[in-house]
This record gives structure tokens, C-alpha cells and sequence, in this order.
């Protein structure tokens, strides 16, 4: 029987820095957040392997938190290629669980600048 693909969390701290000008947080900063939560799943689930953000699906913004807002992102491999994983990577505002975003990215194992597989756990 499969096992439940590990998540793995983190959890951001909105500061004024982070604001756009409508008050929320840069759409910039929580894609940026979103690609280093992917990076830590996909390395988490395969240590050893070198991986670099290869795309990212769409990006669906749902809602900005503003200043203050504590985000938890949330990150889980949902398939493995030969030399890619496929990453589900959601964000919630703590205070009240409200959805923030959803995405999904393409990360893969990479070394000198081309793609290596992924070597059998």
C-alpha cells in the first residue's frame, strides 16, 4: 500500500517591506517563498539530488495577506520522473486558514547544467 507523500511547512511573517502598493503582499515575494518551500520538499524526499525550479504551473493568487498576516506554506512531491519531480504548493493565512494560493511546480535534478536522473531510493 502507498504511503501519504510527506508535507513539509513553513511559516512568513508579512513586514511592510513586503507590501505593494494596495497594501498586500507582493505577488513576487510569495511565488519566491512558494519556489523555496518546492526546493526543500523535492530535497527533503530525495536527498542527494541537485534540483532547480524548472516551471511552475499556474500561479493562482486567490487572495493577498496584508502586514502582520503570518503565511504557512505548505509543500508535498505529488510525482517523480526520471529526472523531475512534480510539486503541490499551497499557502494559508494562520489567523483564520484562509487560502492564499496554489501552484504547482516542475523541479529537476540537475548538475553541470543539464538534467541527471533522480537515483533509485
Amino acid at each position: 500500500m502507498p504511503t501519504e507523500p510527506q508535507t513539509f511547512s513553513n511559516y512568513f511573517l508579512v513586514r511592510h517591506q513586503d507590501l505593494n502598493h494596495a497594501g498586500t503582499l507582493f505577488g513576487g515575494r510569495m511565488m519566491a517563498w512558494a519556489d523555496e518551500l518546492a526546493f526543500i520538499a523535492a530535497s527533503l524526499t530525495y536527498p542527494g539530488c541537485t534540483f532547480v525550479t524548472k516551471v511552475f504551473e499556474k500561479f493562482d493568487f486567490i487572495r493577498g495577506p496584508g502586514e502582520g498576516s503570518i503565511v504557512r506554506i505548505d509543500a508535498r512531491v505529488l510525482s517523480r520522473g526520471t529526472s523531475s519531480v512534480r510539486v503541490q504548493v499551497s499557502g494559508f493565512r494562520t489567523m483564520d486558514g484562509q487560502a492564499l494560493f496554489s501552484t504547482e511546480a516542475v523541479m529537476v535534478n540537475a548538475h553541470g547544467g543539464h538534467s541527471v536522473p533522480i537515483p533509485a531510493t
